[in-house]
């Protein structure tokens, strides 16, 4: 008897015991994609040109505009970032611009900052055209990286779907099959 065989013959127990395995993992996975956006966001901001931020902790930090999905209000912005006394820090745009959404709302990365220590920065919108008035609608959001640790997730929510997915095609093949033959 062949692999597939075996899988098919014994199709509805193996189906009954992957499924509720597949939905635990794909809960699971769900439930840690929001638990890591939450857990790395550092300071959420709002929307000005210029303004003094409070960073409470040194090394890389992943600079994020959030705000209404397909809004263009960040199109030719470029942020800057220097110390309390004025020294710019080092940054660089993110090769990979990892977005988050839901219904309404969207989050992008834009910047990678190195700071060299906590305290006191001030950040620049180089390019923001001066306040609009749906400015309230849109936040600037510093968090700790965290992309390797989403795609691993990703990967698993992908994986998880397969499994419940597999298990219940897998069932309702056995089940009208035998259907069939009566």
């Amino acid at each position: 008897m062949s692999f597939f065989e075996f899988l098919y013959r014994n199709g509805i127990w193996i189906s009954m015991l992957l499924l509720p395995f597949g939905i635990l993992l794909l809960v699971s996975f769900i439930k840690n994609v929001i638990r890591l956006r939450a857990e790395n966001e550092i300071v959420s901001v709002p929307l000005l040109e210029q303004q003094e931020i409070e960073l409470p902790e040194s090394g890389r930090v992943v600079l994020c505009i959030e705000g209404p999905l397909f809004s263009r209000r960040f199109a030719g912005v470029d942020f800057r970032l220097n110390t309390g006394d004025g020294t710019p820090v080092k940054g660089r745009t993110t090769w990979f611009h990892a977005k988050s959404s839901g219904f309404t709302r969207m989050r992008m990365e834009m910047r990678i900052f190195e700071l060299p220590m906590p305290g006191r920065y001030t950040l620049r919108l180089v390019g923001s055209g001066g306040p609009r008035p749906q400015d309230h609608e849109h936040r600037i959001v510093f968090m700790r990286p965290h992309l390797a640790q989403m795609v691993v997730a990703i990967l698993g929510i992908i994986l998880s779907s397969w499994i419940c997915i597999g298990s219940l095609v897998l069932f309702l093949l056995r089940v009208l099959s035998q259907e069939a033959a009566h």
